[in-house]
C-alpha cells in the first residue's frame, strides 16, 4: 500500500468516528429529551399518588373520629341506662327548688315591712320574672294578695284552715250608712 491509502484509510476511519460520535451525542439528546418529558409525567403521577393516599389518610381519620364519637356515645347511654339518670341539661336551680311551685301552702316570715302579716299561711299563685328571682304573689284568703320574695316564704303542710282561707274570696266591701242605696235617695 502505498502512503495514499493510508490516508484515506485513516481519513475514513477519523469520519467513521465522528459520525459515531454525532450518532451518540443526537442519541443522548434524545434520551435526555426523552427523559426530560418523562420526570413532569413522573412527577404528576407521583403527586396523583400522594394525593390519593393522603385522600384515604383523610377519609380513614374520619371513620375513626366518627366511630370513637359513636362508642363514647353508646358509653354515655350505657352510663345513664346503669345509673338511671336522663342527660338533663336543664337548670340546675330548677332542680334543687322544686318545693314552692304554684298551689303550694306558705308561710310569711320576717318581713318588716309589714310584721303584722308574718306568721300567715297563704296558697302561691304563681311567680313573678322568673328569670331574674322574681317574687311570689301569695294568695291570703281574706286579707287579699301578697308579692312576698322567696327568702320570706317557708312551706308547710296545708291544713283545713290554710286551704278555705286560700279558696275565700274576699267579701264586697259593705256600704256605710251615708251613702244611702238608689232607691233611699231623694230627688
Amino acid at each position: 500500500m502505498s502512503d495514499e491509502d493510508e490516508t484515506d484509510q485513516v481519513s475514513i476511519e477519523e469520519t467513521d468516528e465522528v459520525e459515531v460520535e454525532e450518532d451518540e451525542a443526537q442519541e443522548e439528546a434524545t434520551e435526555q429529551q426523552e427523559e426530560e418529558q418523562e420526570l413532569p409525567e413522573a412527577q404528576a403521577e407521583q403527586e396523583a399518588q400522594e394525593a390519593e393516599e393522603e385522600e384515604e389518610q383523610e377519609a380513614q381519620h374520619e371513620e375513626q373520629q366518627a366511630e370513637e364519637q359513636e362508642d363514647q356515645q353508646e358509653e354515655e347511654e350505657e352510663e345513664q341506662e346503669a345509673t338511671g339518670v336522663a342527660n338533663d341539661d336543664s337548670p340546675i336551680e330548677e332542680a334543687e327548688k322544686p318545693g314552692l311551685q304554684p298551689g303550694d301552702s306558705v308561710r310569711l316570715k320576717g318581713l318588716q315591712s309589714d310584721t303584722s302579716m308574718n306568721g300567715r299561711v297563704g296558697k302561691i299563685q304563681r311567680r313573678e320574672h322568673a328569670e331574674d328571682g322574681g317574687r311570689f304573689l301569695v294568695e291570703l284568703g281574706t286579707r287579699g294578695v301578697a308579692r312576698v320574695r322567696e327568702a320570706n316564704l317557708e312551706k308547710v303542710e296545708p291544713t283545713r284552715r290554710s286551704e278555705r282561707l286560700a279558696k275565700a274570696k274576699p267579701a264586697p266591701a259593705k256600704r256605710s250608712e251615708r251613702t244611702p242605696k238608689k232607691a233611699d235617695r231623694v230627688k
